[in-house]
Protein backbone atom coordinates (compact mmCIF):
# COMPACT_ATOMS: atom_id res chain seq x y z
CA UNK A 1 0.00 0.00 0.00
CA UNK A 2 3.03 2.45 1.00
CA UNK A 3 4.67 1.80 -2.32
CA UNK A 4 0.97 2.35 -4.45
CA UNK A 5 0.87 5.65 -2.33
CA UNK A 6 4.29 6.72 -3.05
CA UNK A 7 4.34 5.62 -6.79
CA UNK A 8 0.70 8.07 -6.86
CA UNK A 9 2.46 10.93 -5.36
CA UNK A 10 5.37 10.50 -7.62
CA UNK A 11 3.03 10.53 -10.71
CA UNK A 12 1.37 13.59 -9.30
CA UNK A 13 4.57 15.24 -9.17
CA UNK A 14 5.90 14.72 -12.65
CA UNK A 15 2.00 15.98 -13.68
CA UNK A 16 3.13 19.35 -11.66
CA UNK A 17 6.33 19.55 -13.71
CA UNK A 18 4.39 19.51 -16.56
CA UNK A 19 2.24 21.39 -16.47
CA UNK A 20 5.31 23.92 -14.95
CA UNK A 21 6.60 23.20 -18.99
CA UNK A 22 3.71 24.49 -20.45
CA UNK A 23 3.11 27.79 -18.83
CA UNK A 24 6.80 28.80 -18.59
CA UNK A 25 6.24 30.87 -21.59
CA UNK A 26 3.19 32.35 -20.57
CA UNK A 27 5.13 33.99 -17.83
CA UNK A 28 8.36 35.38 -19.00
CA UNK A 29 7.15 38.69 -20.33
CA UNK A 30 5.61 39.77 -16.71
CA UNK A 31 9.25 39.84 -15.05
CA UNK A 32 10.07 42.95 -16.46
CA UNK A 33 8.20 44.26 -13.10
CA UNK A 34 10.31 42.70 -10.46
CA UNK A 35 12.84 44.20 -8.21
CA UNK A 36 15.49 45.98 -10.19
CA UNK A 37 17.88 45.00 -7.88
CA UNK A 38 17.53 41.07 -9.03
CA UNK A 39 17.65 41.46 -12.91
CA UNK A 40 18.94 38.45 -12.78
CA UNK A 41 16.26 36.18 -11.34
CA UNK A 42 13.50 38.72 -13.43
CA UNK A 43 15.72 37.23 -17.06
CA UNK A 44 15.57 33.70 -15.91
CA UNK A 45 12.34 33.23 -15.70
CA UNK A 46 11.95 35.38 -18.72
CA UNK A 47 13.93 32.78 -20.71
CA UNK A 48 12.46 29.80 -19.21
CA UNK A 49 10.16 29.62 -21.88
CA UNK A 50 11.22 25.51 -21.96
CA UNK A 51 13.24 25.14 -19.00
CA UNK A 52 11.22 22.74 -16.30
CA UNK A 53 9.52 19.44 -17.09
CA UNK A 54 9.49 15.92 -16.57
CA UNK A 55 7.41 14.37 -18.97
CA UNK A 56 6.38 10.70 -19.25
CA UNK A 57 8.14 7.63 -19.03
CA UNK A 58 11.61 8.16 -19.85
CA UNK A 59 12.70 6.96 -23.81
CA UNK A 60 14.35 3.98 -23.89
CA UNK A 61 18.08 4.62 -24.50
CA UNK A 62 18.92 1.19 -26.28
CA UNK A 63 18.83 0.88 -29.92
CA UNK A 64 15.23 -0.23 -32.10
CA UNK A 65 14.52 -1.60 -35.04
CA UNK A 66 15.57 0.31 -38.19
CA UNK A 67 12.55 2.29 -39.54
CA UNK A 68 11.08 0.93 -42.75
CA UNK A 69 11.49 4.18 -44.16
CA UNK A 70 14.75 6.52 -44.88
CA UNK A 71 16.12 8.67 -42.18
CA UNK A 72 17.96 11.63 -43.41
CA UNK A 73 22.21 11.47 -43.51
CA UNK A 74 22.51 13.80 -40.37
CA UNK A 75 25.72 14.33 -37.86
CA UNK A 76 24.92 14.74 -34.21
CA UNK A 77 27.19 16.30 -31.77
CA UNK A 78 26.85 17.93 -28.24
CA UNK A 79 27.90 21.48 -27.82
CA UNK A 80 28.05 23.36 -24.71
CA UNK A 81 30.80 23.37 -22.00
CA UNK A 82 30.59 19.74 -19.82
CA UNK A 83 30.06 21.21 -16.42
CA UNK A 84 27.58 21.96 -14.18
CA UNK A 85 26.45 25.69 -14.63
CA UNK A 86 26.08 25.46 -18.27
CA UNK A 87 23.43 24.09 -20.61
CA UNK A 88 24.22 20.89 -23.22
CA UNK A 89 22.46 20.67 -26.54
CA UNK A 90 22.46 18.86 -29.63
CA UNK A 91 23.47 20.03 -32.48
CA UNK A 92 22.07 19.10 -35.85
CA UNK A 93 18.32 17.65 -34.31
CA UNK A 94 17.15 21.04 -36.32
CA UNK A 95 16.16 18.77 -39.37
CA UNK A 96 15.01 15.63 -37.94
CA UNK A 97 11.40 17.13 -36.90
CA UNK A 98 10.36 13.43 -35.69
CA UNK A 99 13.57 13.08 -33.65
CA UNK A 100 12.98 12.21 -29.80
CA UNK A 101 15.73 12.72 -27.09
CA UNK A 102 16.76 11.07 -23.78
CA UNK A 103 19.93 12.50 -21.92
CA UNK A 104 21.59 9.88 -19.83
CA UNK A 105 23.43 9.60 -16.79
CA UNK A 106 26.36 6.70 -17.57
CA UNK A 107 27.61 5.05 -14.68
CA UNK A 108 31.08 3.64 -14.10
CA UNK A 109 29.67 0.62 -14.57
CA UNK A 110 28.48 1.81 -18.08
CA UNK A 111 24.89 1.52 -17.01
CA UNK A 112 22.93 4.14 -18.99
CA UNK A 113 20.32 5.56 -15.96
CA UNK A 114 17.85 7.54 -18.24
CA UNK A 115 17.37 11.08 -16.14
CA UNK A 116 13.41 11.66 -15.88
CA UNK A 117 11.69 14.46 -18.05
CA UNK A 118 15.33 14.95 -19.67
CA UNK A 119 13.53 15.04 -22.75
CA UNK A 120 14.41 17.83 -24.93
CA UNK A 121 17.40 18.91 -27.37
CA UNK A 122 19.02 20.92 -24.39
CA UNK A 123 19.21 19.66 -20.55
CA UNK A 124 20.79 21.78 -17.59
CA UNK A 125 22.40 19.56 -15.91
CA UNK A 126 21.61 18.36 -11.69
CA UNK A 127 24.22 18.46 -9.38
CA UNK A 128 23.75 15.08 -9.31
CA UNK A 129 25.39 14.86 -12.25
CA UNK A 130 28.32 15.27 -11.57
CA UNK A 131 31.43 12.85 -11.63
CA UNK A 132 29.01 10.72 -14.78
CA UNK A 133 29.61 11.11 -18.00
CA UNK A 134 26.50 12.77 -19.52
CA UNK A 135 24.93 11.69 -23.03
CA UNK A 136 21.83 12.04 -25.24
CA UNK A 137 20.21 8.80 -26.41
CA UNK A 138 18.49 10.19 -30.22
CA UNK A 139 16.19 8.57 -32.49
CA UNK A 140 16.15 10.23 -35.66
CA UNK A 141 12.64 8.92 -36.81
CA UNK A 142 9.72 6.13 -35.32
CA UNK A 143 11.03 2.94 -35.17
CA UNK A 144 14.92 4.29 -36.25
CA UNK A 145 17.92 3.08 -34.41
CA UNK A 146 18.84 5.70 -31.57
CA UNK A 147 22.53 7.26 -31.73
CA UNK A 148 24.32 7.90 -28.42
CA UNK A 149 26.32 11.59 -28.06
CA UNK A 150 28.21 11.80 -25.02
CA UNK A 151 29.90 14.20 -23.20
CA UNK A 152 34.00 13.23 -23.66
CA UNK A 153 34.18 12.69 -20.01
CA UNK A 154 32.83 13.12 -16.68
CA UNK A 155 30.50 16.30 -16.20
CA UNK A 156 33.09 18.77 -14.07
CA UNK A 157 32.28 21.15 -10.84
CA UNK A 158 31.01 24.40 -11.02
CA UNK A 159 34.08 26.71 -10.24
CA UNK A 160 33.26 28.58 -6.93
CA UNK A 161 30.41 25.68 -6.13
CA UNK A 162 31.70 24.11 -3.32
CA UNK A 163 33.03 27.01 -1.82
CA UNK A 164 30.38 28.31 -1.59
CA UNK A 165 28.44 25.29 -0.39
CA UNK A 166 30.61 25.59 2.36
CA UNK A 167 30.18 28.79 3.33
CA UNK A 168 27.12 27.74 4.71
CA UNK A 169 28.12 24.90 6.22
CA UNK A 170 28.44 26.33 9.88
CA UNK A 171 25.38 28.55 9.34
CA UNK A 172 21.57 27.72 10.85
CA UNK A 173 19.79 29.01 7.64
CA UNK A 174 20.92 30.06 4.08
CA UNK A 175 18.77 32.21 2.08
CA UNK A 176 18.38 32.73 -1.67
CA UNK A 177 16.66 34.78 -4.02
CA UNK A 178 13.82 33.72 -6.41
CA UNK A 179 10.83 34.39 -8.27
CA UNK A 180 8.11 31.50 -7.73
CA UNK A 181 7.16 30.57 -11.75
CA UNK A 182 4.61 28.45 -10.61
CA UNK A 183 2.87 27.29 -7.74
CA UNK A 184 1.07 24.17 -7.60
CA UNK A 185 1.10 24.17 -11.79
CA UNK A 186 -0.86 27.38 -11.10
CA UNK A 187 0.71 30.42 -13.15
CA UNK A 188 2.03 33.13 -10.60
CA UNK A 189 0.80 36.69 -11.98
CA UNK A 190 2.56 38.60 -8.77
CA UNK A 191 6.51 38.55 -9.76
CA UNK A 192 7.51 39.28 -6.53
CA UNK A 193 11.17 38.20 -5.09
CA UNK A 194 11.16 35.76 -2.14
CA UNK A 195 13.90 34.18 -0.44
CA UNK A 196 14.25 30.27 -0.35
CA UNK A 197 15.84 29.35 3.50
CA UNK A 198 17.46 25.69 3.64
CA UNK A 199 17.61 25.30 7.51
CA UNK A 200 18.69 22.29 9.62
CA UNK A 201 15.34 20.86 10.00
CA UNK A 202 13.32 22.52 6.83
CA UNK A 203 12.94 24.92 4.32
CA UNK A 204 10.72 28.01 4.00
CA UNK A 205 9.90 30.25 1.60
CA UNK A 206 9.92 34.06 2.57
CA UNK A 207 8.70 37.09 1.51
CA UNK A 208 10.01 40.16 2.98
CA UNK A 209 10.93 38.68 6.13
CA UNK A 210 7.68 36.99 6.52
CA UNK A 211 7.46 33.02 6.31
CA UNK A 212 4.75 32.09 3.53
CA UNK A 213 6.01 28.50 3.10
CA UNK A 214 7.38 25.58 5.57
CA UNK A 215 7.70 22.48 5.16
CA UNK A 216 10.08 19.79 7.74
CA UNK A 217 12.56 17.14 5.48
CA UNK A 218 9.97 14.05 5.62
CA UNK A 219 9.46 11.66 2.24
CA UNK A 220 7.21 13.74 0.34
CA UNK A 221 9.83 16.58 -0.22
CA UNK A 222 11.56 16.89 -3.58
CA UNK A 223 14.49 18.79 -5.71
CA UNK A 224 15.95 19.51 -8.65
CA UNK A 225 16.98 21.27 -11.45
CA UNK A 226 15.11 22.20 -14.42
CA UNK A 227 14.82 19.16 -17.14
CA UNK A 228 13.61 21.24 -20.02
CA UNK A 229 15.15 23.13 -23.11
CA UNK A 230 15.51 27.00 -22.72
CA UNK A 231 18.45 29.46 -22.29
CA UNK A 232 17.95 29.63 -18.58
CA UNK A 233 17.54 26.29 -17.68
CA UNK A 234 20.01 26.53 -15.18
CA UNK A 235 18.58 28.61 -13.15
CA UNK A 236 15.17 26.73 -12.73
CA UNK A 237 14.60 24.82 -9.52
CA UNK A 238 11.64 22.52 -8.89
CA UNK A 239 10.96 22.12 -5.30
CA UNK A 240 8.13 20.15 -3.79
CA UNK A 241 8.09 20.93 -0.44
CA UNK A 242 5.40 17.79 -0.10
CA UNK A 243 2.97 16.05 -2.97
CA UNK A 244 0.87 18.96 -2.31
CA UNK A 245 2.73 22.02 -2.30
CA UNK A 246 4.99 22.29 -5.37
CA UNK A 247 6.92 25.14 -6.87
CA UNK A 248 8.93 26.07 -9.66
CA UNK A 249 11.40 28.47 -8.61
CA UNK A 250 14.02 30.88 -11.05
CA UNK A 251 16.93 31.53 -9.16
CA UNK A 252 19.05 34.91 -8.83
CA UNK A 253 21.73 32.61 -10.86
CA UNK A 254 22.70 29.25 -11.65
CA UNK A 255 25.50 28.51 -9.11
CA UNK A 256 22.67 30.25 -6.58
CA UNK A 257 20.24 27.17 -7.96
CA UNK A 258 23.30 24.53 -7.98
CA UNK A 259 23.87 25.97 -4.27
CA UNK A 260 20.51 25.73 -2.83
CA UNK A 261 19.84 22.05 -4.34
CA UNK A 262 23.16 20.39 -2.88
CA UNK A 263 21.99 22.76 0.59
CA UNK A 264 18.54 21.22 0.81
CA UNK A 265 20.12 17.23 -0.40
CA UNK A 266 22.88 17.46 2.05
CA UNK A 267 20.76 19.01 5.20
CA UNK A 268 17.81 16.48 4.49
CA UNK A 269 20.32 13.55 4.09
CA UNK A 270 21.28 14.15 7.80
CA UNK A 271 17.84 13.72 9.16
CA UNK A 272 17.44 10.43 7.34
CA UNK A 273 15.92 11.52 4.04
CA UNK A 274 17.27 11.18 0.35
CA UNK A 275 15.45 14.30 -1.63
CA UNK A 276 15.90 14.14 -5.45
CA UNK A 277 13.44 14.41 -8.25
CA UNK A 278 10.40 13.01 -8.92
CA UNK A 279 10.59 9.44 -9.87
CA UNK A 280 14.82 9.51 -9.19
CA UNK A 281 16.34 6.21 -8.00
CA UNK A 282 18.59 6.50 -4.95
CA UNK A 283 22.33 6.08 -6.02
CA UNK A 284 23.26 2.42 -5.50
Amino acid sequence: MRAAAADKNADALKAQLEAAQASLAEVSERLATAEASLAAVQEAAATMDAAADVEGEPASPLPVKAAPEAVPAVTLALSGAPTLGGTLRITGAATLPAATFQWLRIKKSGEQDPIGGATRPQYAPDPRDMGFVVACAVTPAPGAAAVVVATPGPLGEMDGLSATVAGYADRDSAEFNCVIVQRNGEQQDRREVHQLEVLADRVKLKRAGKTRFKEAYGEGMQVCGARGGGDAAAQGLFLALSPSLVFMLACESAKQRNAAILLIRDRALERGYNVLGPKDKADE
